[in-house]
């Protein structure tokens, strides 16, 4: 469930965010001395100061609901399918909880970008 939570994180962040995470990070490896660290960070940094804008988040927000909308939907079909065939009951849970997984996932997708 961490890596759930830390998609919908990476998912609903706006540039300045994604920049302002980037320089706290410098200032730690700064802080530790560590420079191959800060030397990647800084690379991060630039890249995302060049490449990010909300249009570009949005359309990858789209792109992820996409993707997660037709897991569900694989899911469902999956999921009717062992009911239909009657599978055990365990494997019916399974499918169920793989389902349910995925309807979380679409949600999280769904999340706007920004504050």
């Amino acid at each position: 469930m961490l890596a759930t939570s830390a998609f919908a994180d990476a998912n609903s962040e706006t540039c300045q965010q994604k920049q302002d995470r980037i320089n706290q990070q410098i200032e730690y490896a700064q802080a530790h001395n560590n420079t191959a660290q800060l030397k990647g960070l800084q690379t991060a940094l630039d890249q995302a100061k060049q490449n990010c804008s909300d249009a570009s988040l949005e359309k990858r927000r789209q792109s992820r609901i996409t993707n997660a909308q037709a897991k569900v939907n694989s899911r469902e079909a999956e999921l009717k399918k062992a009911q239909d065939k009657g599978d055990g009951s365990k494997k019916i849970a399974s499918r169920q909880r793989k389902l349910d997984q995925a309807r979380e996932e679409l949600k999280q997708a769904q999340e706007p970008v920004g504050p």
